[in-house]
């Protein structure tokens, strides 16, 4: 699986709003509560935990 489609599966839980919890709390802890900003880290948290 390519790294395009790792952060079309996580906009997708997004948008969704069916993102693993476990992952949206840390993405939201590690850049101090900005939504927006967890957004992106949710996104690079995704990608970096599926890439072998």
């Amino acid at each position: 699986m390519g790294d395009e489609n790792l952060y079309l599966i996580a906009n997708e839980e997004l948008e969704n709003n069916n993102k693993n919890q476990a992952m949206w709390i840390k993405a939201l802890t590690l850049v101090g509560g900005d939504e927006e900003k967890a957004k992106h880290q949710y996104n690079l948290s995704l990608s970096l935990l599926v890439s072998p």
